[in-house]
């Protein structure tokens, strides 16, 4: 109930037991319907600017911790991407709302990368398979994560790697597919600021 509405400008004279009551109460009274104005004005644009509002999946993009990488052409530039992917990618899923820059309603803690990083051919097939799979689970996660499940930036193919060479296939699309889902926000801060996952 706001102060208007429990006192009229009687007993607010009253109360006051001064000459001063009616200015006082004018005040008030126009303080208040600044306020209300004001409330209204930043729930409407709060409302209007959620993810939910126009399909994107984050509350903001995610562009600072940028990885400037080209796409990998053998088996050591293959080992340093994948590398850097999965460190970029873990750090992404955890920024949630009221932390980091806030792109994900809450952190993702189930689809985690959690494979050694790469230093040879047979590390490479283990992380990079779960990268593919990890990364596949993390855009349609719009139970916890997401408002809307990124139906965009699936992968092209399921079918786990074997040798290096698809290897870096896999992680040619990897790249431009996670790179593409970190951007698709509606733009709008909530106000925790920005955070930077980017794979260039």
């Amino acid at each position: 109930m706001s102060f208007t509405q429990k006192y009229n400008r009687r007993q607010f004279q009253n109360i006051l037991a001064s000459g001063q009551g009616d200015q006082l109460y004018d005040i008030i009274e126009a303080l208040e319907g600044r306020v209300e104005a004001l409330v209204s004005l930043v729930n409407g644009k709060v409302v209007a600017n959620t993810p939910a509002s126009n399909g994107s999946s984050h509350e903001v993009p995610n562009s600072a911790h940028k990885l400037d990488r080209p796409d990998p052409t053998d088996l050591a530039s293959a080992l340093a991407v994948a590398n850097l992917i999965k460190a970029a990618y873990n750090l992404h899923i955890v920024d949630e709302r009221g932390t980091g820059t806030g792109a994900h309603l809450a952190a993702d803690a189930t689809n985690d990368v959690t494979a050694a990083d790469a230093t040879d051919e047979p590390t490479l097939v283990t992380l990079v398979t779960e990268l593919q799979a990890d990364y596949a689970a993390h855009i349609i996660d719009d139970a916890t994560a997401h408002a809307n499940a990124d139906a965009s930036n699936g992968l092209a193919s399921a079918v786990a790697p074997t040798t290096t060479a698809e290897c870096i296939t896999v992680l040619k699309d990897l790249k431009a597919k996670y790179n593409a889902h970190i951007d698709n926000a509606d733009g709008i801060s909530s106000g925790v600021g920005f955070y930077d996952s980017k794979l260039v």
